[in-house]
């Protein structure tokens, strides 16, 4: 690992732990927070997520394949099943 993925890794935890105090705290203030306090939390979250990005680990949601199954090849699935 390079000098320079080390650093990014340890801005990683820095604001990883950051978005953890914060969330604490909207928590013990049930769930309340300022305009400040959530522009602070969003840019945070934003730059920890582009950092993760950096390092090659994928934050985001994996696409589904939602395309609607042939009735016909379900079918023959189903029968090749049994």
């Amino acid at each position: 690992m390079s000098e320079g993925q080390r650093t990014i890794l340890r801005r990683i935890a820095m604001l990883e732990l950051q978005c953890e105090l914060m969330e604490s705290r909207f928590a013990a203030n049930q769930g309340e927070a300022s305009l400040k306090q959530l522009e602070i939390y969003q840019r945070t979250s934003s730059a920890l997520r582009r950092l993760l990005e950096s390092v090659g680990l994928n934050t985001g949601r994996k696409p589904r394949d939602i395309t609607p199954t042939d009735p016909l090849d379900y079918a023959a699935k189903l029968e090749a099943a049994e």
